[in-house]
């Protein structure tokens, strides 16, 4: 006959209350272990990849004349003494280590990405797999609804009320000079543009965006920027652009804010730039903005430098220590609303 609820033996029941206070500590764990990680107060929700170094092949091989020298030892030699020699070596190799070792880590490297690249292999190429569409210079061609667009298509059907930044050729530097001036007790360093003789500018890229619904502009931009880290192996949690405890914003925060003034939002169905950007439409505008120039300037910031970003005026700028460098400045991309052109015959 079969056993009822009430008629199991009491073991059946323990063993199932014992396996349901298993389930809920390692839930209990999991979600500590989780906060710890990523939200915890203070956490800044980035983690710095860095590839296992090889052994250096000098700890490895033997010096010359090393292994005779072992071998003529006597057999019964006290450890203690090879132990201390071992000691003294991997002291003077970490002395070594740490002298050559820059107190600032290195910062990023802007990838060579050349104009014959295809799409896809130069999203690889800047790491940018899901958070933009395109990555194309003004005259090539995208596609938008089945449509064929270029950067150029879009000035032209702008006309002379583009903004400046648009209406330049591709001949335009990657960064602008910006000339040196003391700003208080800090010193604005130009970043240098120049090229060795006989090399040729890099290709300037926009990256293009249909835009999905539900999706923002902080949010399409923070995933470019989650990706463009990731690339040089510095992983954003998905709340790494929350303001701090205090209330202030991160140094991503503060890079999010910064793009927010030089990006462009295309209305293809009104031949219009919208102008209020915190209202985007699905499969109606076309968010694009110049990668190569912000990619080229926070290359030049190590992970380590992002809490000491600021937003000054209209620039993004790196202040550490006893200086202050400009990184991005909004004149370089003159977003100022424009007035809309009229219509256009046949629109």
């Amino acid at each position: 006959m079969r056993q009822g609820p009430e008629n199991r033996p009491d073991h059946v029941h323990n063993r199932r209350k014992l396996l349901w206070i298993a389930l809920l500590l390692l839930l209990l764990i999991a979600g500590l272990g989780y906060y710890w990680y990523w939200i915890r107060p203070g956490s800044s929700g980035i983690t710095i990849s860095t590839p296992k170094e090889a052994p250096s092949q000098s700890a490895a091989v033997p010096e010359e004349g090393q292994a005779e020298r072992a071998a003529s030892e006597p057999s019964g030699s006290p450890p203690s003494a090879a132990i201390s020699a071992g000691q003294e070596q991997a002291s003077a190799v970490a002395d070594s280590s740490r002298s050559s070792t820059p107190s600032t880590p290195p910062a990023g490297s802007y990838p060579h990405v050349s104009a014959g690249l295809g799409q896809e292999e130069r999203k690889e190429a800047f790491g940018l797999h899901e958070s933009v569409d395109h990555v194309v210079q003004a005259r090539e061609p995208f596609q938008v609804q089945g449509e064929q667009w270029t950067i150029d298509k879009i000035r032209q059907r702008l006309g002379p009320s583009a903004p400046e930044e648009i209406r330049h050729g591709e001949s335009e530097p990657i960064l602008h000079s910006v000339q040196e001036r003391p700003v208080g007790r800090f010193v604005k360093r130009s970043i240098g543009t120049s090229l060795p003789p006989g090399s040729e500018a890099a290709p300037s890229y926009y990256g293009v965006r249909l835009v999905r619904p539900g999706e923002n502009l902080w949010n399409i931009h923070y995933q470019i920027l989650r990706e463009y880290f990731a690339r040089r192996g510095v992983h954003l949690s998905p709340w790494a652009d929350e303001p701090a405890a205090d209330g202030r914003s991160t140094g991503i925060g503060k890079i999010l804010k910064f793009l927010e003034h030089i990006v462009y939002v295309y209305d293809v169905r009104h031949n219009t730039l919208v102008e209020d950007i915190n209202l985007l439409y699905p499969n109606d505008l076309v968010v694009f903005f110049k990668i190569s120039d912000v990619f080229a300037a926070l290359d030049q910031v190590s992970p380590q430098d992002l809490e000491v970003l600021r937003i000054v005026g209209r620039t993004l700028r790196l202040e550490r220590d006893s200086e202050a460098r400009v990184l991005l400045d909004t004149r370089q991309f003159e977003q100022e609303p424009p007035p809309m052109p009229p219509p256009m015959a046949g629109d």
